[in-house]
């Protein structure tokens, strides 16, 4: 090959002016103050804190194009690797539903098997996927990096920085869409993310859920804002819902709110009627049929009632029985049944 034929054959570099860099778009907001349009973003916390639930809130809230928690999104379509699997996909978004009936959902797409990043192969079959179904859309979630890691080596700055070049080629791919990775916490609290710290250095946001596993009552906060001033934390609650037949129970995300004294209730006249109802059987609970009859409503009444009084934790449900919860037990922030739910990552 002549010198002339290899010129011809490289790609050349475009070299911006001042004032073409002056004419560039300012950076802009997916989700107003927490993720913005075409970064590579980074939401890592322990096992069964939320992540999951989170990331999915956001991926269905701006395929739909509604506010989250009154945040602003650009609507768009939205992938998310769900790596895991989708047993518990199902629920989770039927249990989104119940806040969103109206939501159109058209623009969301899930893939349910590992897509490994590092490899060429996956993330062009990922992006060509993508490219058939929804054109270009305006978020990819990998739900969990570990799971999309394939064989490579977390720990080795080498294959992360792998791992790093395939996000870069689904944002190169989509121009303007924000891919958003789940990652695992470290063993030690104080000590950030699992593994190198090739993927926080080349992040453009990162983001910590903290909390206790299985708590329901996480803090959304901001280690790392490239082009903005970091968010303050937000308290946010795993707020249990009814799904279903309303047998079943899933998650959704909600604000924190300071929880209610043991004297006050939420709700209406049925509500305080039902919860004074269940107050009768005291730490032993009742049956739902028990409790039913006990509070002298019309079933369908009653079963609103419940609903609410155990969806804002005035009530624990155990298996098949109801108590009424006692003031330390988290009322009014997500922790509405004192079974732990297996919650995702």
């Amino acid at each position: 090959m002549t010198d002339a034929t290899a010129k011809q054959a490289q790609p050349r570099f475009k070299l911006y002016t001042v004032k073409d860099l002056e004419n560039l778009p300012d950076p802009a907001w997916l989700l107003e103050g927490l993720l913005p349009q075409g970064a590579l973003a980074e939401l890592y916390g322990k096992f069964a804190v939320g992540k999951s639930f989170l990331a999915l809130d956001w991926a269905l809230s701006v395929a739909a194009g509604v506010p989250w928690l009154g945040r602003p999104v650009k609507l768009g379509g939205a992938v998310y690797v769900s790596a895991e699997g989708g047993a518990g996909l199902k629920k989770r978004i039927a249990a989104w539903r119940t806040e969103h009936t109206e939501a159109d959902l058209s623009r969301f797409r899930a893939i349910l098997v590992p897509v490994i990043i590092l490899e060429p192969t996956p993330v062009k079959l990922l992006i060509e996927s993508i490219k058939d179904e929804l054109g270009d859309p305006a978020l990819v979630v990998i739900d969990t990096l570990a799971r999309c890691f394939g064989d490579g080596d977390e720990n080795s700055a080498a294959d992360m920085g792998k791992f790093v070049f395939g996000t870069d080629w689904i944002k190169a791919k989509f121009p303007g869409a924000t891919v958003l990775v789940i990652h695992h916490s470290g063993k030690k609290a104080n000590q950030g993310d699992r593994g190198s710290n090739a993927l926080r250095a080349a992040a453009d946001n990162v983001m910590k859920l903290a909390g206790k596993s299985g708590d329901r009552s996480p803090t959304l906060e901001c280690e790392k804002q490239k082009d903005w001033e970091p968010f303050d934390g937000l308290g946010l609650a795993l707020r249990v819902v009814f799904v279903g037949d309303g047998d079943e129970t899933s998650c959704v995300i909600a604000a924190r709110k300071a929880g209610p004294s043991s004297e006050e209730t939420w709700g209406n006249e049925s509500d305080a009627k039902a919860l004074d109802a269940l107050r009768q059987f005291g730490s032993d609970g009742a049956a739902y049929k028990q409790w039913l009859e006990a509070s002298s409503l019309p079933e369908s009444t009653f079963k609103l009632a419940r609903k609410r009084l155990v969806r804002d934790g005035l009530v624990h449900r155990e298996g098949k029985l109801y108590r009424v919860a006692n003031t330390n037990e988290g009322q009014g922030q997500g922790q509405v049944e004192s079974q732990p739910l297996a919650l995702a990552s």
